[in-house]
């Protein structure tokens, strides 16, 4: 089964937020401005009733701006289904994806590497660590297409091989978040679990 590229590396963003904490962690609080997501119901006799998880404001901004700068990898289309009767065609359509998937890493690394890292401790080097994991795809992709580029239509080895490439360039992203989220905190993935623009990423 192929996933498309664009639900991959947003669920491979998400890691960085998602998957650190535990489900039974209480959520994180604070005294100062914050931004929370609630609901709250009135009852008849005049009582509500309220769940919110308070992030504070500096970091829900953080947040917004990561995801934000981000979203530039919900662009990225599905890997092509090579044509296998038109070799030339699927040489063509490959290389035009990871070409335009090379673009579309290099200019959400170089959104985020404006961003800086997260209002809390220990979290200092998660927005370098993006950027890291973001270039490191966009070379990974201009490689493939350059291969694809240089590759020989006749050759079906050659265009499976560009195509396994993707499936080898996604397993390097998500391990490299999954590296990156062994330290996460829980008010970080707090915070992007509660962003609208994360949560817009994975859509």
């Amino acid at each position: 089964m192929r996933r498309t590229a664009a639900l991959t590396v947003s669920l491979a963003l998400l890691l960085a937020g998602c998957s650190s904490g535990n489900a039974a962690d209480p959520a994180p609080t604070s005294t100062s401005s914050t931004a929370t997501s609630a609901s709250a119901a009135a009852s008849s006799g005049g009582t509500s009733s309220a769940a919110a998880t308070a992030v504070p404001a500096d970091l829900a901004t953080w947040a917004s701006a990561f995801c934000t700068a981000a979203a530039p990898l919900t662009t990225l289309g599905s890997l092509p289904t090579p044509d296998t009767s038109s070799p030339a065609a699927a040489k063509t359509s490959l290389t035009a994806f990871y070409r335009q998937g090379a673009a579309v890493f290099t200019e959400a690394a170089t959104a985020l590497s404006t961003v800086g890292p997260p209002p809390v401790g220990g979290d200092s080097q998660l927005t370098q660590g993006a950027v890291d994991a973001l270039s490191g795809s966009a070379t990974r992709f201009q490689g493939l297409a350059t291969a694809a580029e240089a590759a020989d239509p006749s050759d079906a080895a050659a265009i499976g091989g560009l195509v396994s490439g993707f499936s080898d360039a996604i397993a390097a992203l998500q391990a490299s978040f999954a590296s990156l989220n062994q330290g996460q905190s829980p008010e970080v993935s707090a915070a992007i679990t509660a962003a609208p623009e994360c949560a817009a990423l994975a859509r």
